[in-house]
């Protein structure tokens, strides 16, 4: 109890002092072994902790309802990261950042989404499968639209982690889906798993 107490004021304070900061894994098509984009990962670079990994802070994060300031501080940094390596005349022409519902339908995100429109980049939202349910409603689908309109990309992760409806993936209708890698882990040496891929793919 006391290391999460801890913990929740060291967060509170990582916000303040925005100490969090953005990795980037490379994504390559699988044919022309290009790079076609990067995904943003976040990581807690705490003075007294050290760098910290995303499972051992993003629960106590959000327990505390501040995962949307988290998500805001890897925005900023990373967007400026990626221009910054652009005019070094490296080309990555898409940014995917993970963000929560809320996020989605924050009127914030949409004009800050308006304002960063550049067509030298794309920028994608991955949102979880989880969050693909009905309930979401008309107002979260009304956001996706309104930010596809801005040139936002909509990707889906974990895809295949159980929640999802094939009615809700019809009403988003998402750029991309990122298979969960529970299943593309054993495709290789397991029949199942490779005939569920393929199904997925198809």
């Amino acid at each position: 109890i006391a290391s999460r107490r801890l913990m929740a004021r060291e967060l509170k304070q990582a916000v303040a002092n925005r100490e969090f900061v953005p990795f980037f894994q490379p994504q390559v098509d699988a044919k022309s072994r290009h790079l076609v984009g990067v995904e943003t990962l976040v990581r807690w670079q705490s003075p007294e902790l050290g760098l910290v990994m995303p499972d051992a802070f993003l629960p106590v994060a959000e327990r505390l309802s501040i995962l949307d300031d988290i998500d805001e501080i890897i925005f900023d940094k990373a967007l400026g990261q990626i221009r910054d390596v652009q005019q070094l005349g490296r080309g990555i022409d898409k940014i995917s950042l993970n963000v929560t519902a809320q996020r989605v339908i924050d009127p914030n995100v949409l004009q800050r989404a308006q304002d960063l429109r550049d067509d030298t980049i794309k920028i994608a939202f991955e949102v979880l499968e989880s969050v693909l349910i009905e309930e979401q409603g008309e107002h979260f689908r009304f956001a996706i639209d309104a930010l596809r309109d801005t040139g936002v990309l909509v990707e889906i992760d974990d895809f295949g982690s159980g929640h999802a409806s094939i009615i809700g993936l019809m009403q988003l209708k998402p750029d991309a889906m990122k298979i969960d890698r529970r299943l593309v882990t054993n495709v290789d040496d397991n029949d199942v798993s490779r005939n569920v891929v393929e199904s997925i793919i198809r």
